[in-house]
């Protein structure tokens, strides 16, 4: 038995991006933003000539989509019913209830499954084998019970998935499971759906996707939709970028640098992210390593003033925008300085190979000696180390977003 097939999960189709505004010239990529991850997601199932699409819950962000997104979602279904590709849906706890208020028809090849796991049988297009999909949608009035309890004991299918929305966990709210408990699963492959990042579990094979399209800063970077190959009794997953809006989140050393040699380097990379990317990128910088202007880098009114700067030298680049800006470094800090010490820092400094980092004071005190372990001296050793490095190291963190 040989075929492929897509499985994809929260999508999220409606949910608004994590940005403080719109950016100046980015109000159609924002509006189109759900249709365009529509169709990268049904061209790919056509370019890749598979059977069937799977999408494991959470379509929608909410159950009550906008007529214009519902119409988006059926117009994406139905150019892969004309291709021939069978589509399994299930709601997840985001949009449970969804197909209820639905204004518009399914194709003939979509199929949804309600609250109770049932089964779902169709012929390969690729060999007209018959194969199996189980599933079952998130339900709010049994999201405490794990849908692994209603799993049936056989099948008579050669190959079988089931879909389900959920969270692995001994307790929870969201039909909480545990890979072992999959132990005696008659299912060849779960298609998950739930968690936001990518990943793959064998014996037996459980996948969750994660998600096709970052919303914002915290879910970069996203995962993708994932193409599975079925030969016999092997299965390769393989993740595949399809989103429409790309977050890149990068870091910019600074050490040695002056002023002028970080704008340059900000500037630079943001040119390479607009080179790399055909899609809208969302850039979103750090400015880490260490810097002999240190205090002056901790002012979030500097960060803010530098990222407007950056703004405006990079406006030019079509598709481009720089989010935020972030200062995460270091002080640079003289070690024969410190290390001639006649008092408590000095005696810590002695105690430190050359390749040890000065960037983090807990790091720095794991290397001294025991008596530090006392609550009170380590305490007390890691107020002067701050104190040392910088008098004002405690105060306004420089971060702009």
């Amino acid at each position: 038995m040989s075929f492929r097939f897509v499985h994809g999960a929260d999508l999220h189709l409606g949910a608004p991006m994590g940005l403080r505004s719109i950016p100046p010239g980015w109000e159609a990529h924002i509006e189109m933003l759900d249709r365009n991850l529509l169709d990268r997601v049904a061209a790919f199932c056509c370019a890749e000539d598979v059977d069937f699409l799977i999408l494991a819950g959470d379509i929608f962000d909410n159950p009550h989509p906008h007529l214009r997104l519902q119409r988006s979602f059926v117009q994406a279904m139905e150019q892969l019913d004309d291709a021939g590709v069978h589509c399994f849906l299930i709601e997840g706890n985001h949009d449970a209830g969804v197909w209820d208020r639905f204004a518009f028809p399914l194709p003939a090849r979509v199929h949804r499954f309600g609250k109770e796991l049932g089964e779902i049988k169709i012929r390969l297009r690729s060999n007209n084998q018959e194969i199996s999909i189980w599933g079952a949608s998130f339900a709010v009035e049994h999201r405490g019970r794990p849908v692994v309890d209603a799993f049936p004991n056989a099948l008579q299918s050669d190959w079988a998935a089931v879909v389900f929305h959920a969270e692995q966990a001994s307790q929870g709210r969201y039909h909480p499971f545990l890979h072992k408990d999959l132990a005696y699963s008659p299912f060849a492959y779960h298609a998950l759906g739930h968690e936001h990042s990518f990943q793959q579990l064998q014996n037996p094979a459980l996948v969750y996707p994660g998600i096709p399209q970052a919303r914002h800063r915290a879910e970069v970077p996203a995962s993708g939709i994932c193409l599975v190959e079925v030969q016999g009794k092997q299965q390769q997953v393989t993740s595949v970028d399809v989103a429409a809006v790309q977050w890149r989140t990068e870091e910019i050393a600074v050490d040695g640098l002056d002023e002028n040699g970080v704008f340059q380097r900000c500037v630079n990379l943001v040119q390479r992210c607009h080179d790399q990317h055909t899609q809208p990128v969302i850039v979103c910088l750090q400015l880490t390593g260490t810097s002999t202007d240190h205090r002056g880098w901790s002012s979030k009114a500097r960060v803010e003033e530098f990222l407007e700067a950056l703004r405006e030298e990079t406006r030019w680049l079509q598709g481009v925008w720089l989010e935020s800006l972030e200062y995460v470094g270091w002080p640079a800090v003289d070690r024969t300085t410190l290390t001639d010490r006649d008092d408590f820092l000095g005696e810590v400094f002695r105690q430190l190979t050359n390749e040890e980092p000065l960037r983090d004071v807990d790091q720095i005190l794991s290397h001294c000696n025991q008596e530090l372990c006392w609550a009170a001296v380590y305490e007390e050793a890691r107020r002067q180390l701050l104190g040392a490095f910088n008098e004002n190291l405690d105060g306004d963190e420089g971060h702009v977003d």
